[in-house]
Order: structure tokens, then sequence, then C-alpha cells
């Protein structure tokens, strides 16, 4: 009786047929983890969790000298304009985020220019309709240390205004 080759042996197959199986189901697995990571966790936890306080004192700050405003998008101008409900020091800034729940990929920040007293605008890209999470932040002159924050969200699909507080 001739000798086959291994490959021949059905029984070289039993064996190797789960590790080849495992083998390609973990490189699957592995290209599908690394292609579509979860990228809303940030990568520096540490520092962040730092900055907490930091936020919540600026929040604090906003709600006990009333900064609130209203920000609206126009399309046709493919801008934002932004209405504060107090006057700031003319050396502020006031910067813009735009933040999608999912996909960071999205998100925009904006430097805001002062148009009046209270008026402020930035010309803007074309924002994918949906919900979107806003914040605006006021720096204090050369400084840029945080003064103030607030926020709100918005669903750009229902609503091209939003109040934030």
């Amino acid at each position: 009786m001739p000798e086959k080759n291994w490959y021949q042996e059905p029984w070289a197959w039993l064996v190797a047929a789960p590790l080849i199986l495992v083998f390609v189901v973990c490189a699957i697995l592995v290209t599908t983890a690394i292609k579509y990571g979860d990228d809303v966790v940030t990568d520096d936890y540490y520092k962040e969790g730092k900055m907490v306080n930091n936020r919540f004192a600026a929040e604090a700050y906003a709600l006990e000298n009333g900064i609130s405003g209203v920000l609206t998008l126009h399309e046709s101008e493919n801008r934002f304009s932004l209405t504060l409900s107090e006057p700031l020091n003319s050396n502020d800034t006031i910067t813009l985020i735009l933040s999608h729940p999912v996909e960071s990929d999205y998100d925009h920040h904006f430097v805001l220019k002062r148009d009046s007293l209270k008026g402020y605008s930035v010309p803007a890209p074309a924002i994918r309709a949906g919900r979107w999470y806003v914040r605006l932040e006021g720096f204090s002159g050369d400084a840029q240390q945080l003064l103030w924050r607030i926020g709100n969200e918005i669903d750009f699909s229902q609503s091209l205004i939003v109040s934030l507080q």
C-alpha cells in the first residue's frame, strides 16, 4: 500500500481545520477592532480628569455672571452667528466647539469674531444633519485661561437655532 502525503490524510485536516478557523476568525476580529475602533474615548483620560474641576468652575462662572446666548446656523450664508446676553471684554476669545456624539472625525472648532457689542460670527462648513453637542468657551486675554463655558445639544435636521446656558 503506497504511503499518502500528509495533506491527503483526513486526520491531518481534522486536527488542522480548527486551528486554521481560529486564525481566520482572529484576523477578522483584529482587523475590525483596528478599523472601527471606538474614537469617543479620549486617549489622555488622566489629563482630562484633572481638567474636570476647571470645567465646573467655568460653568459656575457663566451661571453667576448670567452669560448665555443664542447660536444660529445660517445655511444660505454658511455661517454661525452668536448673540450673547452680556457684553464681554474685547480681549476675550470665544471658541465654538461642535462635537458629534459618535464620530470625532466630524468635530469642529471655531474661533468667533466680534461683529457688535454682543454679536459674534464665524464662517461654517457644511454641517451634517443630526444631533450635535454645542459648547462655547470664553478665554481671557493673552493668558488664554478658560473663564466661562456654556453649552447645549441641537439636532440640525430639526432646528438651526440653539439656546446656550
